[in-house]
C-alpha cells in the first residue's frame, strides 16, 4: 500500500515538472529541423489592458535548405494576465 502511494506521488511530481518545463521552454520561437534562423527574433508589443501590462510576443524567421525564407506568425496577444 505504501509503495503505490509513493509511485503515485512520483508520477504526479514528474507530470507537473514536465508541464512547467513545457511552458517555460515555449517562450522563444525556434526554427524547425534543417532550417537556420535568419537575423534576430522579431518582436511585437501588445498594448496593455486594465488587467495586465504590456506583453511582448516574438517570432523567428527561418531559411530552409532550398534557400526559401519564411517567418513564423506572431502569437495572439493574451486577453488576460499571463501570471
Amino acid at each position: 500500500m505504501r509503495t503505490m502511494k509513493g509511485i503515485r506521488l512520483l508520477t504526479v511530481g514528474l507530470l507537473m515538472a514536465g508541464l512547467a518545463a513545457g511552458t517555460a521552454s515555449a517562450a522563444d520561437p525556434t526554427c524547425g529541423r534543417g532550417e537556420t534562423q535568419v537575423g534576430p527574433l522579431e518582436t511585437k508589443t501588445c498594448p496593455p489592458t486594465p488587467r495586465r501590462g504590456a506583453v511582448v510576443v516574438k517570432r523567428a524567421c527561418c531559411k530552409n535548405n532550398a534557400g526559401r525564407v519564411h517567418c513564423q506568425s506572431f502569437h495572439q496577444c493574451p486577453r488576460r494576465s499571463t501570471s
